[in-house]
This record gives structure tokens, sequence and C-alpha cells, in this order.
């Protein structure tokens, strides 16, 4: 699994289901660059540091994202 600073904090906008696993809109998530990117441009997730502050301020906590198949 990637290390942990090798992931990109992002809010959840939509709801999305990845690799069997079901997120809700404002959850905090880390998730790889690259899966990040393409959420971001499906319009799935936000990661700027004003979208990630709301859901802290929120009390969401980090969930990071683990495919049982890397694991």
């Amino acid at each position: 699994m990637a290390a942990k600073k090798d992931l990109v904090s992002v809010r959840v906008l939509t709801a999305v289901r990845l690799d069997d696993i079901d997120y809700r809109a404002d959850q905090l998530v880390g998730f790889p660059q690259a899966l990040a990117e393409s959420l971001e441009k499906s319009g799935s997730v936000d990661p700027h540091k004003d979208a990630v502050a709301y859901c802290k301020a929120q009390g969401a906590e980090l969930i990071e994202h683990s495919p049982e198949s890397e694991e």
C-alpha cells in the first residue's frame, strides 16, 4: 500500500463506489495521486485545501483508500 505521504487527501463531493467500497459526500479520503486526479476530473472529489479543511471542521477523519487486493 502507498505510504500515507503518497496519498492525496480529498473531500468526497458525491457518492462514489470504488473497489467495492462506498464513499459518501463529505467524507475525507486519502487516494493515490493518479486516482485522486481522475476522480477530481470526474467531479467526484475536491482536493483543494479549503474543501479538506471543511471536512476536518465537520469532524471527518481521514480514511485511507485501500482496496482488498492491495492488502
